[in-house]
């Protein structure tokens, strides 16, 4: 269970940080065995016992409109 008590479900956040000071970055590969991505922990606090956060996404056209937008920002970054 989630101890990230302000965060819900579907929140869209990709970058959390927990009370305790760990950091999770939301990860979405194509080559990925999960499809919707997944949580890594990229800062451990040794007294952290939060578990992963909540999904970030509720539905299908929430993770796309993220898609499109990180693709938009890669596109923006490769062409300057």
């Amino acid at each position: 269970m989630s101890e990230h008590p302000m965060i819900e479900e579907g929140h869209g956040l990709t970058d959390i940080s927990c009370p305790h000071g760990s950091r999770f970055i939301w990860w979405f590969d194509k080559e990925a065995t999960k499809p919707l991505g997944e949580w890594v922990c990229v800062v451990w606090s040794s007294n952290c016992n939060c578990g992963s956060p909540p999904l970030p996404f509720k539905d299908k056209k929430q993770m796309q409109t993220y898609l499109d937008k990180k693709q938009t920002r890669l596109l923006e970054v490769n062409s300057e």
